[in-house]
């Protein structure tokens, strides 16, 4: 995967190299995909190069195309192309997972006027791991909404702290369509939910560049192969971060951040970490 690496760290150079990008395409970097109607999550990066033995890295990193968005109706859809590279080689249980996705994002209302908008989220994935020795096709329906009674999706509060909070619930179907000896073919149907709470701490003083999150997501296992059925069937990650904008337009951050289970959709098996880490935006 050292050619992933590459090509997110020259993308990452042409990121910064251009102010602004002409309609109709536009170009992310980001964690995932999946933050794009929630709270931001930016990529990050650590890198160690010893003098004697191998390197060791985090990458956590995200590339997305975005296509001019259509509107049909009072729906707005916008078709997203993406890459995606998971590589940490200093935990328990390394990953090692390459993704590459076509997705459609909505917005199912007016989001500035209305009191409610939903945000409907469509992908199919290609997801190479190169731990488990498998390669997948992933289908996923994600749901979203922002309410401004409740409130949810935006930020509230006082100068002296905000909080947004924001909710997600779908369904992911893999086909593990290719395995090395050792590991297993077969499919999974997962109804998944998430759940986080960003909090601003001296919002107006510090320029909302503080920011402290926590997230919950959740999975369960309601169909799979009998090849794959040898587990729990829930997987849960809960994740806790603090980090600091270094800039006004919040592009480049520092932060501390706590996990503590798994991540089935990115191929990440059940650890507790910590990890502090530089992270990008864009």
């Amino acid at each position: 995967m050292k050619n992933s690496i590459s090509a997110l760290l020259i993308a990452l150079l042409a990121l910064t190299s251009v102010d602004a990008f002409s309609e109709p395409v536009s170009i992310s970097l980001r964690r995932t995909l999946t933050d794009k109607n929630t709270i931001d999550k930016p990529a990050q990066f650590q890198i160690t190069w010893p003098n004697n033995g191998d390197a060791s890295y985090t990458v956590d990193a995200g590339i997305n195309v975005s296509f001019n968005a259509t509107l049909h109706g009072d729906t707005l859809w916008e078709p997203v192309a993406a890459v995606e590279y998971h590589r940490n080689n200093q935990i328990a249980r390394e990953q090692n997972t390459f993704i590459g996705s076509l997705s459609l994002l909505g917005v199912i209302g007016d989001i500035t006027n209305s009191n409610t908008s939903w945000l409907p989220q469509f992908a199919i994935k290609y997801k190479s791991d190169d731990v488990r020795n498998n390669k997948s096709f992933l289908g996923t329906a994600d749901i979203s909404l922002v309410n401004k009674t409740l409130p949810i999706g935006k930020i509230f509060g006082s100068d002296d702290i905000g909080l947004i909070w924001q909710p997600r619930a779908g369904l992911e179907y893999e086909n593990i369509f290719e395995a090395n000896s050792g590991t297993t073919k077969g499919n999974v149907l997962r109804g998944k939910g998430m759940i986080e709470l960003a909090v601003y701490p001296a919002r107006k003083a510090l320029d909302q560049r503080l920011e402290l999150t926590a997230s919950y997501q959740y999975w369960n296992d309601l169909s799979s192969s009998s090849a794959l059925n040898n587990g729990d069937p829930v997987h849960t990650l809960l994740r806790y971060s603090a980090k600091y904008y270094l800039n006004q337009n919040r592009n480049y951050a520092i932060a501390l951040e706590h996990l503590d289970g798994e991540n089935p959709s990115e191929n990440l098996s059940r650890q507790r970490y910590n990890q502090f880490a530089f992270q990008i935006i864009f």
